[in-house]
């Protein structure tokens, strides 16, 4: 089954948080068949450094007495290794032993294919490594843009499949933490970044990118690789 941006996929999850039924979307998302999927925790077919996040969400929509929708964003895990980006609103239906949770996933948008991810982290590393040159050439009063780094930085972790921290993003940028936090809250208020652990900013919380900026960082080097390829440059 063929799936786009905006594809949904819904399964049923139990008081355990293990998986007892999906539709045929859900089984096009994760790209397992259903006997396969039916059994296994609902938290393994999020990103490895999402899981404990995964299963707090499931545990919170399982325990509240209102059985309201709750919404968040992860990355899912699909059987070829691909990573994709997902809307996931979960709600407890039914009462005792009959409850379930009543998990829709919605893809917000599909990575590109293996090569141009491999080109776009080449470019990310480029660009840092450019800014890094510079600073050193002319100071950081002069050179280098601390939230265009921090973007980055995160990016680059994102294409790695392994995440940093913030304190790890203050040490990268050259400036003391609670700078570096500031620039951080800014990124997260704008849309742009998110902490992968609830609770205040601290040194070691995992930042990572927002959907939305991954995909415009990728639109961004995907024009760059358009206007390049072929391009002549002058001696």
């Amino acid at each position: 089954m063929p799936y786009r941006s905006g594809h949904i996929g819904h399964a049923l999850i139990n008081r355990r948080r293990d998986i007892v039924d999906i539709d045929d979307g859900y089984e096009a998302l994760v790209g397992i068949g259903r006997d396969a999927v039916i059994g296994r925790p609902a938290s393994e077919f999020a990103h490895p450094t999402e899981r404990l996040i995964a299963d707090a969400f499931l545990q919170t929509a399982w325990h509240d007495s209102g059985q309201k929708t709750h919404r968040g964003t992860l990355r899912c895990m699909q059987a070829d290794g691909g990573v994709v980006w997902i809307n996931v609103s979960v709600s407890r239906l039914g009462q005792g032993d009959a409850a379930v949770l009543v998990l829709s996933a919605r893809l917000l948008c599909r990575h590109a294919e293996t090569e141009s991810v491999h080109s776009y982290w080449r470019m990310a590393r480029m660009f840092l490594q450019a800014v890094s040159g510079s600073k050193r050439a002319f100071g950081p009063a002069l050179a280098g843009n601390p939230a265009c780094e921090i973007l980055l930085i995160a990016y680059l972790a994102e294409a790695e499949a392994s995440s940093v921290t913030a304190a790890e993003l203050a040490k990268r940028i050259s400036t003391s933490q609670a700078l570096a936090n500031r620039w951080i809250l800014a990124l997260i208020d704008a849309g742009f970044a998110e902490m992968e652990a609830p609770g205040a900013l601290g040194p070691q919380t995992p930042i990572r990118l927002s959907p939305l900026a991954l995909s415009q960082i990728e639109a961004l080097f995907s024009s760059l690789g358009s206007e390049l390829k072929g391009m002549r440059v002058p001696a």
